[in-house]
């Protein structure tokens, strides 16, 4: 994490890290939305902007075949 993070994450001293390491008081997820999604082999194009190369499930189908 720190080598894709780099520089977004704090830094703290030994002092604080000592201080807080153990602890765990509260947790807390913020979940929006959540897709599966698959290749798609007819689309050779790279594009990672709009994910074109790739084609979301139909409706269901993921349902059944993931739980």
């Amino acid at each position: 994490m720190k080598k894709n993070a780099c520089v977004r994450l704090p830094s703290f001293t030994q002092q604080q890290s000592e201080l807080v390491k153990g602890l765990l008081n509260f947790i807390s997820l913020n979940h929006y939305t959540s897709s599966f999604v698959s290749d798609n082999p007819h689309n050779s194009q790279m594009d990672l902007q709009n994910f074109q190369g790739t084609f979301l499930p139909k409706s269901g189908v993921w349902f059944n075949s993931f739980i």
